[in-house]
């Protein structure tokens, strides 16, 4: 054994390299012997990455940008110019005010989904089986039949298979009753109802004798599934009024043709509401238009008959110039008392309008804060019957708009009953004025006091009677122009490259699985294996310098004596590196014999050979060897 105190001086003898360190020519090594196996695994990952690929449904995806036009935008925009013939009316107010947040709500809305799922038949899907790989192909746009559920509800699920089987006919195969052969387009009566086959221009022979799985789902739930997969975004935090909206599905037609079909509809829908108010106030005009015919035909009338029986002159002979004095204030008096009246019949409508119908257009009213109030409360009342018509009453957006509806109600009656005694006092001054200058005209004849007044109230009511009519035109004019609130900048277009599954990726990771399983297992097996393979590993657990390293005989050598004269193979080069550093170990030892010591844990270690080659070395050196 070595002297502990020579362990500075034989410093050379330990390897400089920690046990525990990684060392790459071992890696190296070991990848260059297993690398058949690792190839193999690898390509064996790869391939069954491939399989599992290639039986996943491809998911596509389809996506289109639209501009929600802003109802507060300038009238000089050309986006909004159609509508301002129809806000004139309203003092070029718009027809309701509405905002992004309001408006992407609506877009989504189980309303909206269920008109679209309903237009395009969603809740009717066609698939069947690929021959290789088994995967389910989505047949919409390209279904060789087309099947009526002719007695079936919205909300019924059903499930059938249809196989063509030649030209004319086709098998209907159910669970619940037996195959039914039947002919293309004939009406054939089951157990689930009454259906009928009709073919497309995909029949083609290569669909005979294929499954064609046939399924009618819930209306409700294939629109719900639709409304979670349907993303509805904004385009960045600045815009706010351009919309991204994107969908996948497992067909790349119907993802295009459902985004663009919403779009459809929400712009349809905007437009019915305009057309709904266009339709009230073409209503309310009528009935205006109605009481004023009827008043200035019996004003006429009496007119002429007074006129008639007292056979009176031409008002202008008795002094134009104190007539048009009286005329401006009596008309300024008759101007004040229109708008009074008109806001005392809104207060009067407003106060009993329990049930929140739509307020009538305030014409004549110059309030700028009750024309707002009047057009907000309208708004809110079109978005809560869509909301009422989902059943969606107990929705915090809902219980917010139905809070508001109240508040704005009730500022309403405040406003106009502030509105009402500004216009009273207003009107009371405009009185005082009107008496002024009726006393210059008092010397007039009375009868001709009466003619001019009537005259006078004739004249008003023939210029309301026409800026009515004019109105009702413009409404006429307008309806046809009307356009929805969404501007498409991008239409959904059909993409048919898959955004699902990455095959190139899937195969990349199945490819690194397949090599790491010879990995884990080449670290796993080197974890728990507590045999001692080479130096390094008695390194690691011991740290008295490390001499040599004897390599193993063959299984067929049965020597026991291998080192001999002048042989020159790898044991007997290795029992001479021993004999080297142990003459070494020993040049402090001047005097006195030197014996070794040879030992082990178990028998049948090789101490004997050992002992007997390294005294072979020794005496073919020249030294003597007991």
């Amino acid at each position: 054994m070595a002297n502990p105190d020579n362990n500075s001086e034989l410093s050379f003898l330990n390897d400089k390299t920690p046990a525990s360190a990684v060392n790459i020519k071992d890696i190296i090594f070991l990848i260059l012997r297993n690398l058949h196996w690792l190839l193999l695994f690898a390509a064996i990952g790869a391939l069954i990455a491939f399989y599992n690929v290639r039986q996943k449904d491809r998911v596509y995806a389809s996506s289109a940008r639209v501009m929600i036009k802003s109802a507060t935008s300038n009238t000089n925009n050309p986006t909004i110019t159609r509508e301002t013939s129809v806000r004139s009316m309203l003092g070029d107010r718009p027809l309701y005010n509405s905002s992004i947040n309001n408006e992407m709500t609506i877009m989504t809305s189980k309303t909206t989904m269920q008109s679209v799922v309903r237009n395009l038949e969603l809740n009717v899907s066609y698939k069947m089986k690929t021959r290789l790989v088994k995967r389910t192909k989505d047949l919409y746009g390209e279904s060789p039949v087309k099947v009526h559920f002719v007695d079936a509800g919205e909300n019924d699920w059903i499930n059938l298979t249809v196989i063509p089987k030649d030209d004319r006919l086709i098998r209907v195969v159910n669970e619940g009753f037996d195959p039914i052969l039947a002919r293309i387009g004939d009406t054939v009566t089951t157990p689930i109802g009454r259906i009928q086959v009709e073919s497309t221009w995909f029949y083609t022979p290569d669909y005979f004798d294929k499954e064609i799985q046939v399924c009618h789902a819930d209306l409700v739930a294939v629109a719900e599934q639709y409304r979670g997969s349907l993303s509805v975004v904004r385009d960045d935090e600045t815009s706010n009024t351009i919309l991204n909206i994107s969908l996948r599905d497992l067909s790349a037609v119907r993802a295009a043709d459902v985004i663009n079909e919403v779009i459809r509809v929400y712009n349809e829908d905007a437009v019915n509401d305009k057309k709904r108010i266009i339709a009230y106030t073409y209503e309310y005009i009528n009935e205006r238009l109605s009481g004023l015919n009827s008043d200035l035909s019996s004003q006429e009338s009496a007119l002429a008959d007074f006129k008639r029986e007292n056979e009176l002159l031409d008002v202008s002979a008795f002094g134009e110039e104190y007539i048009k004095a009286n005329i401006s204030s009596s008309e300024e008096v008759d101007k004040l008392r229109k708008q009074l009246s008109m806001a005392r019949y809104l207060l009067k409508y407003n106060m009993s309008n329990t049930d929140n119908r739509l307020i009538p257009p305030s014409l004549g009213i110059e309030d700028e804060n009750i024309m707002l109030a009047v057009s907000r409360f309208n708004e809110l009342v079109l978005k809560l019957e869509k909301y009422e018509s989902t059943n969606t009453t107990n929705n915090p957006v809902v219980r917010n708009m139905l809070n508001e509806q109240s508040s704005i109600k009730a500022n309403l009656t405040k406003l106009l009953g502030s509105y009402i005694a500004y216009l009273q006092q207003r009107n009371a001054e405009a009185q005082i004025i009107a008496d002024e200058a009726s006393g210059k005209v008092r010397r007039m004849p009375e009868k001709q006091i009466y003619i001019e007044s009537v005259e006078r109230l004739q004249k008003i009511k023939e210029e309301l009677y026409l800026k009515l009519l004019s109105t009702r035109e413009e409404l006429l004019i307008s309806q046809p122009s009307l356009e929805g609130n969404a501007k498409i900048i991008d239409e959904a277009r059909v993409n048919r490259t898959p955004v699902s599954p990455n095959e190139p990726r899937t195969i990349l990771i199945g490819f690194l699985l397949g090599l790491a399983v010879p990995v884990a297992f080449y670290f796993l097996r080197k974890l728990l294996d507590t045999q001692v393979k080479n130096y390094h590993d008695v390194q690691s657990v011991v740290s008295i310098p490390f001499l040599c390293e004897i390599p193993a005989k063959k299984h067929d050598d049965e020597r026991e004596l291998v080192v001999v004269n002048k042989q020159q193979d790898a044991i007997s080069e290795s029992f001479r590196i021993l004999r080297t550093k142990l003459e070494f170990l020993s040049t402090e030892k001047k005097d006195g014999a030197q014996v070794l010591m040879l030992t082990s844990f178990l028998p049948g270690s090789g101490k004997t050979f050992i002992a007997a080659n390294l005294a072979s070395s020794f005496a073919i050196d020249g030294k003597k060897v007991l």
